[in-house]
């Protein structure tokens, strides 16, 4: 059996809400759960001006996996 999915545009779609429970159910602490937020949080540039980021989680960094 085989399943086929496409992944496209997942990441940018993901909920913060969501993620950051489930995170906190699995890091002990306040201080990298505050981390992630302000990571996810972070406003995009584009044409010279940010804007912030309401969903979805950047691609490409270290810590994108662990997301």
């Amino acid at each position: 059996m085989a399943v086929d999915l496409d992944l496209e545009q997942f990441f940018n779609r993901v909920n913060h809400g969501l993620l950051m429970g489930r995170l906190a159910k699995r890091i002990a602490g306040r201080r990298v759960p505050q981390l992630i937020r302000r990571h996810l949080e972070a406003g995009v540039m584009a044409g010279g001006l940010v804007s912030p980021r309401r969903e979805g989680a950047p691609e490409g960094r270290p810590i994108s996996p662990l997301l």
